[in-house]
C-alpha cells in the first residue's frame, strides 16, 4: 500500500466517522426554534403598539422600525410568512418564554 493511497484511506475513514457522529449526535438533539421556523416557513412575532417602534396601520399591517427590521431579517433567513401576535409591552417577555410567539 503506497503512502497516497494510505493516506486517501485515513481520509475516508475519518470523513465517515465524521458523518457517522454528526447523525447520532443530530438525531439526539431536539429541533431548534429556528430549524421549526424554517421548516413551517412562518414565524410568530410578538410585539406592543408603540408607535413609531410598531404599530397597526389603518388597513391593519403591522409596521414600524421593529416590524420592518423583522421583515428584513426573516426575509434573509428564508422565512416570508409573519404571524404577528399583539400584547402588552409588559407581557412580551413573559409570554415569549411561554412560546406564544417565537421572538420580540
Amino acid at each position: 500500500m503506497n503512502r497516497t493511497h494510505l493516506l486517501r484511506s485515513v481520509a475516508l475513514a475519518a470523513a465517515a466517522a465524521a458523518v457517522a457522529s454528526w447523525t447520532v449526535l443530530r438525531a439526539d438533539r431536539p429541533e431548534s426554534s429556528l430549524e421549526r421556523i424554517r421548516r413551517e416557513g412562518v414565524v410568530r412575532i410578538g410585539y406592543a403598539p408603540e408607535p413609531p417602534f410598531a404599530f397597526r396601520t389603518a388597513d391593519g399591517r403591522v409596521t414600524g422600525e421593529s416590524p420592518e427590521i423583522a421583515r428584513a431579517v426573516f426575509r434573509r433567513l428564508g422565512v416570508t410568512r409573519i404571524r404577528w401576535v399583539q400584547t402588552e409591552f409588559r407581557s412580551l417577555i413573559p409570554e415569549l418564554k411561554t412560546g406564544r410567539f417565537d421572538v420580540i
